[in-house]
């Protein structure tokens, strides 16, 4: 009788296995639910309005959150994880940026003793996407838009001589509050639109994205140049809604 029991409680148990097996193996795939896959590279490229500092963080804190909340599957890439004086205040976000304070387009071609430039940069990332925020400091000094306006290009063409299908996003510069300064800076925004016109590629398209229009350069920075809390939330709205086409071009 032991045996006859023991048979049938082992008959029994082999049963229940196959059946649980066949429930979930038969149970429908839900294609609603996130799927791992390789995340999307987003390099932020720019100046001080990108790196932010160790009181305030720029807009790639608010963006990295909104993205996720978004349920999309990024990357921030960059050499960079600190802001300018030190850690980000709020360091729950996606650190790797290229962000340098103070830095012109042509030092982003050419670089600093010591620092670097895009194409070594390049050498330890490659982006899916670039937001490129840069000019600022290049009207500050000031630069000419025509000397601006062609490193902007060859920005674009060594992001492309590194992945030939990036896209890039290119914005429109956030205002400042000094008058001479905002004059330069409407000056080359409006430029911008032909620069994209002129390099975007099938493969490599250009857009433009405004951040001038909607910031004010009184309520949204801390010091009529660099955005607070109010600022870099407008800018990752902006930004967001900007990658957003993109991002679901490359979702599995």
């Amino acid at each position: 009788m032991i045996r006859l029991f023991e048979y049938f409680s082992l008959q029994t148990i082999q049963v229940g296995i196959g059946v649980l097996l066949g429930v979930i193996y038969s149970l429908p795939i839900d294609s609603s639910l996130p799927i791992d896959s390789n995340p999307v590279n987003i390099l932020p490229l720019g100046d001080s309005i990108t790196q932010g500092s160790y009181r305030q963080d720029s807009y790639r804190r608010p963006l990295w959150h909104l993205l996720q909340q978004q349920g999309y599957t990024v990357n921030f890439v960059g050499s960079l994880e600190t802001n300018s004086g030190g850690a980000s205040p709020n360091p729950d976000f996606d650190l790797d940026h290229e962000g340098r304070w103070g830095w012109r387009v042509d030092e982003i071609l050419n670089g600093r003793a010591g620092q670097g430039r895009l194409t070594d940069w390049l050498q330890t990332y490659t982006p899916d996407i670039a937001l490129i925020h840069l000019g600022t400091n290049d009207i500050v000094h000031p630069n000419s838009l025509e000397s601006t306006l062609d490193e902007l290009g060859q920005v674009i063409d060594v992001l492309r001589a590194d992945n030939p299908n990036v896209t890039i996003l290119l914005a429109q510069l956030i205002p400042s509050r000094y008058p001479d300064v905002n004059q330069r800076i409407q000056a080359l925004n409006a430029q911008m639109v032909n620069l994209a016109t002129g390099k975007t590629q099938p493969s490599s398209p250009v857009q433009v994205v405004d951040h001038h229009s909607g910031f004010d350069n009184t309520t949204d920075t801390y010091d009529g140049v660099h955005p607070n809390q109010s600022g870099i939330t407008k800018m990752a709205q902006v930004w967001a809604e900007a990658l957003s086409p993109f991002l679901n071009q490359q979702s599995p």
